[in-house]
């Protein structure tokens, strides 16, 4: 069953005028996607970006004026008014590979080290499609807010709802999807591309092996973070990766005080 009937827009961001021909060219063979711009300026892209609908980038990273973590960063600061740039996928593409886990911190869907053959822009293509198709349901009914778990044979469906999620485990190739404290979930995938499924307003990576639900967090102290509905199951805040978006999060709803607790 098709979900997804409209083309997702297209913008290619690349100061090298081959390397952004040939994602451009792609664009244009590619099922499912209509080329809205293609531009070697970032700040140029940036302008399109506002003024037009836009559901998916090709960034390049290392641009005169701009770069591409620049780039991510006002991304980052204009999706906080405006919900479609929010919900904009990311795909970046880069002569190099030191720029992915910092990308990834921004929330790539992809990362493309050139040259990019069409195999793999195809395979990135696919992970931004998967995630489409699942926000063009939720849009319709928050009922949709779900992953579906099934088993190999897709003989048995199990609905998971997004907030019955508590927390996400990694555990090697596959990644268990916690919602009790002795009760889990364990996907065929790992936890970066399950990840990519579930919306990030509501979860955020703490660890390279965890990430949180943000609705189940009590609170955190010292290095240790306390989650709801499993309050036995420690998790610990990574010490290597800056973890910016959790960090982030905790920032800005930050505010001082105690906790008291009378007795009845």
């Amino acid at each position: 069953m098709k979900l997804l009937t409209k083309k997702l827009k297209v913008l290619v961001i690349d100061d090298d005028p081959l390397a952004l021909k040939v994602i451009a060219d792609y664009v244009k063979a590619t099922d499912g996607l209509e080329l809205v711009s293609q531009t070697t300026n970032p700040r140029k892209g940036m302008d399109v970006l506002k003024k037009n609908e836009i559901h998916l980038i090709f960034l390049d990273m290392e641009m005169p004026g701009m770069s591409g973590m620049a780039f991510l960063a006002q991304l980052k600061i204009l999706a906080e008014d405006n919900p479609s740039i929010a919900n904009i996928s990311v795909v970046v593409c880069s002569a190099f590979d030191r720029f992915a886990a910092d990308s990834f911190d921004y929330e790539a869907v992809d990362y493309l080290v050139k040259p990019v053959f069409f195999e793999r822009y195809t395979r990135a293509v696919k992970k931004v499609k998967q995630r489409w198709h699942r926000m063009s349901l939720n849009m319709l009914s928050s009922d949709n807010d779900c992953l579906m778990v099934y088993t190999t044979r897709g003989k048995l469906f199990h609905k998971l709802r997004y907030e019955d999620i508590i927390y996400l485990e990694a555990k090697g190739e596959k990644t268990w999807i916690w919602v009790s404290e002795s009760e889990y979930f364990e996907i065929d995938d790992i936890l970066k591309n399950v990840m990519l499924l579930l919306p990030r307003a509501r979860f955020a990576r703490v660890h390279r092996a965890f990430a949180i639900s943000l609705v189940h967090f009590e609170w955190i102290k010292g290095m240790e973070i306390q989650l709801k509905g499993a309050p036995k199951n420690k998790i610990k805040l990574g010490r290597k990766g800056d973890y910016e978006l959790f960090k982030d999060w905790l920032a800005e709803n930050a505010i001082k005080g105690r906790h008291f607790k009378l007795s009845s």
